[in-house]
C-alpha cells in the first residue's frame, strides 16, 4: 500500500490530501513476460490509472507511467489508445522514447520513430528523459543503455 502526500508532490498546494491507494492491483511483472501484453493486465492498467487519479485529484500536475519495453505501452499508438481507455485529462505521458525502441526498425530509424511520437502525442507529453542506447555486437538482436557524454 502506497501513502500518497499529495501537498508535498504539489498535487494540491493549498490543502495537504492524505490518499491511500492499493498500488498492487496492477500485476505487470517487471521482465519479459508475455501476460503483460494481455487484455486482462491493459484492464487492469485502466483501472488502476483511473483510481489513482481520482483518489489523488490533481489539479496542478499529471499522473504518468513510464514505458518499458516489456510491457504496456510500446508506443504512442498504444499510449494514445491507454489515454482514450483511462479517459481522464489528468493522465499525461512520460515519454521514455529510448523504452520504446524494440525493434531493429525503431534503433536504425530512431529519428523517424520520435518525430512520430511527438508528433501523435502533441500536447499530452508531460514529462520525458534522454538516455542513449546502442545496438550490441552479437548475432541476435540485443540493445544496451551507454551512458551519456
Amino acid at each position: 500500500t502506497l501513502y500518497f502526500d499529495a501537498e508535498r508532490r504539489g498535487i494540491e498546494p493549498s490543502a495537504r490530501i492524505n490518499v491511500k491507494l492499493d498500488i498492487r492491483a496492477i500485476r505487470i511483472i517487471d521482465g519479459s513476460y508475455r501476460g503483460n501484453f494481455s487484455k486482462e493486465i491493459w484492464n487492469e492498467a485502466v483501472k488502476m490509472i483511473q483510481k489513482i487519479i481520482d483518489a489523488a485529484s490533481p489539479k496542478c500536475t499529471k499522473y504518468s507511467i513510464e514505458s518499458m519495453p516489456w510491457m504496456i505501452p510500446t508506443g504512442p499508438d498504444e499510449y494514445l489508445r491507454l489515454m482514450e481507455d483511462v479517459g481522464r485529462s489528468e493522465f499525461g505521458v512520460h515519454l521514455d522514447v529510448v523504452n520504446m525502441i524494440t525493434s531493429p526498425k525503431r534503433y536504425f530509424f530512431n529519428d523517424d520513430f520520435l518525430n512520430e511520437c511527438f508528433e501523435k502525442l502533441a500536447g499530452k507529453i508531460c514529462s520525458c528523459h534522454l538516455k542513449d542506447i546502442h545496438l550490441a555486437e552479437e548475432y541476435t538482436f540485443r540493445l544496451e543503455e551507454v551512458a551519456l557524454k
